[in-house]
């Protein structure tokens, strides 16, 4: 089959999302078919590449309002590059429009990758004012009513949302969990870094660590807040920050709301770390923390609790779908209920490392049914 995936960011961008995807076009590739991939350009790549067997085209955007600019400028590269393909397989929010268009002109089927639907929580995330709650939730709203042939959530979680706030319906949605590279998050194949020596902290310091996209969602602040509990119980105790760099707005935002909370001595933040020594880091902190306020699946949680850290993750979303037995759960938007269970980490067994069940072969063989139904509909 002939495939084109506009998406927002790829690889090297890191991301659930965008590893997510780079799985799924690599294996596509590998099994002969077609792929092509209309995506935004980072710094240090080229405009048109090969990569993995795929065709990769990356639009440059301005420096400001990325985000926005790619909405628009990926129009003319999927209109142009979706003639002749079978299917054309866009994400939720920037890639959607430019996806749905060039699948309508070149008559191709469209899937529309559904990771999170926030409707009515637009307004209640961190720093999200009400105009621009209100504005986000419209350009959702607008981009759920593209008439896309099928719709792939990442968890039952996230479908049931599509559900309970379009019209869609069901028959016209799957779940398909996104894949997990257990050979990679395999405990016996790293080491723990030594941290505590890296950074200057005694041997005995208690570490505890988050790692991801600073996004307005992923509940930073909340955890940041809960390190001044932590503090106060456990002098001897630091909170280690790997924060990817985009959304800058909302990393700069972080930083302020450390410096107002007086904690600079306490929280330390890490630029990312290399995928090939991130398991590392994982490793050496006494627990990993996932303090989403809502998750469409949860790579960070999943991931930890694959390499047999000890997990403390917030509930009400996919986290406790994919992993239920693999955190320690407590509520979102609590930095007390955090700040206990962080605690409490040490004198808390570590749940059970979970089954392997999201695997590449699942999710290849999930989506090329996905793909054949929708084209033969």
């Amino acid at each position: 089959m002939r495939f084109l995936f506009v998406l927002e960011h790829f690889p090297p961008y890191v991301g659930g999302v965008e590893t997510l995807f780079g799985h799924l076009v690599t294996k596509l590739a590998y099994e002969g078919h077609q792929v092509t991939v209309v995506t935004s350009r980072l710094a240090g790549t080229a405009a048109r590449e090969t990569w993995n067997g795929a065709t990769i085209v990356r639009v440059a955007t301005p420096p400001f309002l990325v985000r926005y600019a790619f909405t628009l400028l990926a129009i003319p590269h999927a209109i142009r590059h979706a003639r002749g393909v079978d299917v054309v397989h866009t994400t939720l929010y920037n890639a959607a429009f430019a996806g749905w268009i060039g699948a309508r002109l070149a008559r191709a089927c469209s899937i529309l990758s559904v990771l999170e639907v926030f409707a009515e929580q637009w307004s209640t995330l961190p720093g999200m004012g009400r105009v621009s709650g209100l504005l986000h939730r419209l350009f959702e709203w607008a981009a759920l009513r593209l008439p896309f042939d099928h719709f792939v959530c990442i968890s039952e979680f996230t479908r049931g949302r599509l559900v309970r706030n379009t019209r869609i319906p069901e028959n016209r949605t799957s779940v398909v969990y996104p894949a997990v590279d257990y050979a990679f998050w395999d405990r016996n194949r790293h080491a723990p870094a030594p941290l505590r020596e890296m950074l200057g902290l005694p041997k005995d310091c208690f570490l505890y660590l988050y790692f991801g996209r600073p996004g307005v969602s992923k509940g930073v602040e909340y955890l940041i807040e809960a390190a001044s509990f932590v503090s106060a119980k456990l002098a001897n105790s630091r909170l280690i920050l790997i924060l990817g760099t985009d959304p800058q707005a909302q990393v700069q935002s972080i930083r302020r709301h450390i410096e107002r909370l007086g904690l600079t001595e306490r929280i330390v933040i890490s630029p990312p770390v290399p995928r090939e020594t991130l398991p590392e880091w994982l490793l050496a902190a006494d627990c990993v923390v996932v303090p989403s306020i809502s998750e469409g699946f949860g790579y960070s949680a999943v991931e930890a609790a694959s390499l047999g850290c000890k997990v403390i993750a917030t509930n009400g979303h996919a986290i406790a779908e994919v992993i239920p037995d693999g955190a320690i759960f407590v509520p979102p938007r609590s930095p007390r209920a955090l700040a206990d269970a962080i605690v409490a980490a040490n004198d808390t067994p570590t749940p059970p490392r979970p089954e392997p069940r999201y695997t590449l072969e699942n999710h290849l063989d999930r989506m090329l049914k996905v793909y054949e139904h929708s084209c033969a509909s």
